[in-house]
């Protein structure tokens, strides 16, 4: 079994892929990190769908953190109406009855 820590230690200074909890898709360059999963990410981008988006250097907060994964080992593909952000605005509808 890989350890989380030990897993983050051998991917620093390569570039890495970062899911965080609103369903967001970061990549960069891991620079470092502490016992909170607290990362850096330098040279950092969002992407979403085709879209990209640079970021430069950035401070993630480790409970933000769905998952963390070595950028050459798969690439995610959010489903279908899965973008981060409401459709609609972030304004839910009310039903009539």
């Amino acid at each position: 079994m890989v350890l989380p820590m030990n897993m983050l230690q051998k991917s620093l200074e390569k570039k890495v892929t970062v899911v965080l909890k609103d369903s967001r898709i970061l990549e960069g360059v891991l620079k470092g990190f502490d016992e909170y999963m607290n990362m850096v990410l330098q040279d950092a981008k969002e992407m979403k769908g085709d879209e990209e988006r640079l970021l430069g250097t950035l401070i993630l907060r480790g409970n933000n953190v769905v998952s963390i994964y070595p950028s050459d080992a798969i690439t995610y593909t959010a489903p279908p109406g899965e973008s981060g952000e409401a459709e609609d605005g972030g304004k839910e509808e009310e039903e009539e009855d």
